[in-house]
């Protein structure tokens, strides 16, 4: 692995508005933590949270970053209509790793609903640095690899096909 996890980013977590996020995990598709994606896998990204408070429209979600902050993917579950002050919540959100080679970090939060309004409940920025593993000589650029296939073709001056 060539890509160094980055030091300066520390996690940073949201201030408790009903929750508390705990256990944050990145598991392969064995169940075991990792650190270290391969493109094309499947992982999980799982995290348990205790209420605090009555909650309505609870979700959570995971949000990927890179090194310099730019939000580049993440997902959300359903919201669940309503879950009482004091009940334990597990979240799990499943993915294949469609990044490039780098060094990336997770952000994770639980969000509520009061009406019209959504709201974190808690949130941790930068909870997990991991990096993707790949070969080098890829066709794809940027953060994602599109599965794109790409060719170029030589012709006599003149000639088009």
């Amino acid at each position: 692995l060539q890509a160094e996890m980055p030091g300066d980013l520390s996690a940073a977590s949201y201030a408790q508005n009903g929750a508390e996020i705990e256990a944050l995990r990145l598991l392969d598709a064995s169940d075991a933590e990792t650190r270290l994606l391969h493109p094309g896998r499947h992982y999980r990204c799982q995290f348990n949270a205790r209420l605090d408070r009555p909650a309505s429209g609870l979700c959570g979600a995971f949000l990927i970053r890179s090194p310099g902050g730019a939000e580049l993917a993440g997902a959300r579950t359903l919201p669940i209509d309503f879950a009482d002050a004091a009940m334990g919540v597990t979240v799990d959100l499943r993915f294949c790793c469609r990044l490039n080679p780098g060094v990336y970090q997770l952000d994770v939060a639980l969000f509520a609903r009061e009406g019209e309004m959504e709201f974190a409940l808690h949130g941790i920025r930068n909870a997990i640095a991991f990096a993707v593993d790949g070969v080098a000589d890829r066709q794809s650029l940027g953060a994602f690899d599109m599965y794109c296939q790409a060719a170029i073709v030589l012709s006599e001056a003149g000639a088009t096909k």
